[in-house]
């Protein structure tokens, strides 16, 4: 009673104390706990802890975008723009997963830019070796392994093609993401026992591989727009690095709903939420793991999304 009577008066600066404290692990990593783990065995305690807060941080971006880390929102977006997880433009994202809320067809490759599907056109004009990487990576373990890849390839090449036929908006938001991000390979060039190469192959690449725990499940297409997005039970651990965005059909129908209010929401109205999000529940990513590790769920039988209104094909 006494710990939630200090909390309470905190509660509206926990994600900006939490934001606090991510980059200053993130240094603290960096600068003592790396050097200090002189083995280079031992060094994969501290890589495996970058990987585990840039995971964290891109949660706490995504609070961003909905405007919970901080006010006024002119602060909140200016400071995610130094993005400890370097590849991806703040601007960017919190123009696409704007969209991504609004698109009424979730999943429809045209409206959703957050889509893994295909247009049936794009598809049937795609070579087999393409297909059969696009249906490994509709498997978790395909997608942990290659789907952030392809997606941050479709990213790339579909921004710089946009740029060089002269949109001025997506060339601003990326030369805002090159000056903010100036300052975190300054830190890195400055680290005593890190490298830019290591930082990327050690630490990026693994949370670019387990935001895909999250990312891959987080939505289907189903006949009810509320069966579309999932919820994940999970354990703390899940829970505290996704920001309980675990429980994604309540995020999409309450997206300003502050991360920590998320749990007792859905304990408070948890069997409306399993009828609202047509049995798309799953106990926790272990379970998504031993269900769709190497198998394609029905949704992605092969990933095609034909129009507004179709299904995937069976």
């Amino acid at each position: 009673m006494f710990l939630g009577f200090i909390m309470k008066p905190l509660k509206p600066y926990l994600t900006l104390i939490l934001f606090v404290a991510a980059l200053g692990l993130w240094a603290a990593l960096i600068f003592l706990a790396l050097p200090a783990l002189a083995p280079y065995h031992a060094q994969a305690l501290g890589y495996g802890g970058l990987a585990l807060v840039l995971t964290l941080h891109s949660s706490l971006t995504h609070e961003a975008v909905h405007g919970n880390i901080c006010k006024p929102r002119w602060l909140n977006d200016a400071l995610m723009r130094v993005n400890i997880g370097l590849f991806y433009p703040y601007d960017r994202y919190n123009t696409t997963h704007r969209q991504h809320h609004i698109c009424e067809a979730l999943g429809h490759p045209h409206d959703d830019p957050e889509s893994f599907y295909y247009a049936k056109a794009d598809w049937e004009k795609s070579p087999r070796p393409l297909q059969a990487m696009a249906r490994f990576q509709s498997t978790m373990a395909g997608r942990l392994a290659l789907g952030w890849l392809l997606g941050l390839g479709r990213l790339y090449a579909g921004d710089a093609g946009a740029i060089w036929r002269g949109d001025r908006v997506l060339a601003r938001q990326w030369a805002l993401h090159v000056l903010f991000t100036l300052p975190i390979f300054v830190v890195l060039w400055a680290a005593p026992a890190l490298s830019l190469g290591s930082y990327m192959a050690f630490a990026v690449l693994p949370s670019l591989m387990l935001l895909s725990v999250r990312s891959y499940i987080e939505h289907r297409v189903d006949d009810e727009a509320m069966g579309r997005s999932v919820i994940v039970e999970s354990n703390t651990f899940w829970r505290l690095l996704f920001l309980n965005n675990n429980f994604h059909a309540i995020h999409h129908e309450h997206p300003s709903l502050p991360w920590l209010d998320i749990p007792n929401h859905y304990k408070t109205h948890k069997l409306d939420w399993h009828q609202k999000a047509q049995g798309y529940v799953f106990s926790g990513y272990g379970a998504v793991l031993a269900r769709y590790g190497l198998h394609l769920p029905r949704w992605f039988q092969p990933p095609v999304y034909e129009s507004h209104n179709d299904q995937p094909q069976p």
